[in-house]
């Protein structure tokens, strides 16, 4: 089970966490428009007969270049290709980051380049190096907008946790109920009150409120003493998406 880091306990269902694919798109249409800004620049600065001229047209372009990303970031939660990519930065405090945080968040990205986007494999809110060292988190901007394949729900680690035995299972209260792959949640699945579903990379899983597990791979529910057991057993120790609580 991939191990992640958060403080928060229990996924969100309303935060939905930029994609990497959709942060590079991101990335390289700022990219455009700061080469597009730049451009101009020096178009302008090579047209100009005057010296003064040319130096403040040049400390704009380096002053742009520099601030860009920040400034935006900052007053307004996103850049132009953040926003383009219906993405938005979020401090961890709520609302935007503050400007020095921003300047920071901005100077950690330009150095570790693509680098810093390794760490989405395995943080618990999809989070590269410099949203980490900020306390950031990019979020989707307008879930409305958003299709499935543009963000992640927060990750759930079970390994730490101690759970109970099997033969604390309320079974009474689970009667023949079983998971189908296929997920419709308008009816109810006689799951008790409390019961979270995740998918795994194989199968649907439910933790039931004493931490209790039923597995089904679409053949039918199967009892586990509790997610190591699980893992051990199957195998499936991939990322687990949280989906629904009853």
């Amino acid at each position: 089970m991939t191990i992640v880091e958060s403080e928060q306990t229990q996924p969100s269902e309303d935060l939905r966490y930029g994609r990497f694919p959709r942060r590079f798109q991101a990335v390289l249409i700022d990219g455009m428009v700061i080469s597009l800004a730049m451009a101009a620049g020096i178009s302008a600065v090579i047209a100009l007969n005057s010296d003064d001229l040319r130096r403040v047209i040049g400390f704009l372009v380096a002053a742009g270049w520099l601030l860009y990303e920040p400034v935006l970031v900052a007053f307004f939660g996103s850049t132009i290709g953040h926003y383009y990519c219906n993405l938005r930065v979020v401090d961890d405090r709520g609302g935007n980051v503050g400007f020095i945080k921003a300047v920071v968040r901005s100077a950690l990205k330009a150095s570790l380049g693509i680098l810093s986007f390794v760490s989405m494999a395995t943080t618990r809110r999809h989070q590269a190096i410099h949203d980490v060292l900020t306390r950031s988190t990019v979020q989707i901007r307008d879930a409305a907008k958003a299709s499935p394949e543009t963000y992640r729900s927060e990750r759930m680690d079970l390994s730490s946790v101690d759970m109970p035995s099997r033969d604390q299972l309320p079974l009474n209260q689970l009667g023949n109920t079983r998971l189908p792959m296929s997920v419709s949640f308008r009816e109810s699945m006689g799951f008790p009150k409390g019961t979270i579903v995740y998918r795994t990379p194989r199968r649907l899983v439910a933790i039931l409120p004493n931490w209790a597990l039923i597995a089904d791979d679409g053949t039918g529910g199967v009892a586990f003493d509790n997610a190591r057991d699980y893992r051990d057993k199957t195998g499936d120790d991939g990322e687990w998406t949280w989906i629904k609580e009853f």
